[in-house]
């Protein structure tokens, strides 16, 4: 009986975090010009992976990208949109692989589900946007550039934020 209380718990929390996400996503600090956004949709994502483990943060994240998928669809092919949606989103939860027990834990907690999201824009950006006659290396540069414009800066506000909540509000970060 505990163990099916404890799923539930989970399964409401993934639910109310990812309508969270949702809700923070329709407010943007930036918009890139061809997609992209620093926002706080992100966030609550990796509060989900850190208070419930990676697993349950993969999950949300995976519901997320197809929710977002819905909101702002933009495919030009399938593997494109794996990268973009499911697998992007889903990388987020392997912020879940470290508990905020110090300054930094929240640092390489916030990179563990940054950077494979953003190696998933990138590669997604080489394959399907890259401009004819360019080389692998310079479509990857100039997607990389171009993802690191708003992958950094969330990356950099959410340490600033897990941060503060690991240190003013810890009842936040444990399940």
């Amino acid at each position: 009986m505990k163990k099916n209380l404890q799923s539930i718990s989970i399964i409401t929390e993934i639910g109310i975090l990812i309508a969270l996400a949702i809700v923070l996503g329709n407010f943007k600090l930036f918009q890139l010009p061809v997609g992209g956004s620093v926002s706080m949709a992100s966030f609550p994502l990796i509060l989900l992976a850190v208070r419930n483990g990676f697993k349950a943060g993969i999950t949300g994240g995976i519901i997320f990208g197809f929710l977002s998928l819905i909101r702002t669809p933009f495919i030009v092919h399938p593997l494109q949109f794996l990268l973009d949606y499911p697998i992007a989103c889903g990388s987020i939860g392997l912020s879940g692989f470290f508990r905020w027990t110090s300054g930094k834990n929240v640092f390489f907690s916030i990179v563990s589900g940054t950077i494979p999201r953003l190696l998933c824009h990138t590669i997604a950006g080489v394959v399907f946007f890259s401009k004819s006659g360019d080389t692998i290396q310079t479509a990857f540069y100039a997607s990389f550039i171009y993802n690191c414009g708003h992958i950094i800066p969330e990356g950099i506000i959410f340490f600033l934020l897990g941060n503060y909540i690991r240190k003013k509000h810890p009842s936040f970060i444990s399940a």
